[in-house]
């Protein structure tokens, strides 16, 4: 892989092209406009914009998660920290984009991201990476 192999890219879903995004920007050839015509998570857009290959980049899906990413891009989540568990997801995931798309199984919006076994574990290692509290362990 490339340099930015370590490097994420878009949203995190099942069948996201975060890995190989930084290399399929790197053979795509150079041109005013670069169409992500099934844009899903946003890995090919973002790696695109941090090429600085293209002057336009229009991205494109059937969901509304372009709209998500350009907030992300803009700076929105920057700060984004909230554990979203189970009972908080199905009361937020109409009227939160965020809650609905990064905290749903596959991005799909409707079902929620853990089993019910892993979620308190799942949890506790999310308050002990961000909040650096290691009590739920």
């Amino acid at each position: 892989m490339g340099e930015n192999h370590n490097k994420n890219y878009g949203f995190p879903y099942m069948g996201s092209k975060n890995k190989i995004a930084a290399e399929v920007v790197k053979v795509l050839p150079k041109a005013e406009v670069l169409v992500d015509l099934f844009g899903g998570g946003g890995a090919i857009t973002h790696a695109a914009i941090d090429a600085r290959k293209y002057k336009h980049i229009i991205y494109n899906d059937i969901t509304d998660i372009p709209f998500l990413f350009k907030a992300a891009v803009e700076g929105k989540y920057k700060d984004e920290k909230r554990w979203i568990s189970r009972e908080d997801f199905f009361k937020l995931n109409t009227t939160d984009k965020y809650v609905a798309t990064c905290w749903s199984f596959g991005n799909k919006q409707d079902t929620y991201v853990y089993g019910r076994e892993i979620e308190p574990w799942k949890k506790a290692l999310h308050y002990a990476r961000v909040y650096g509290d290691y009590s739920l362990l």
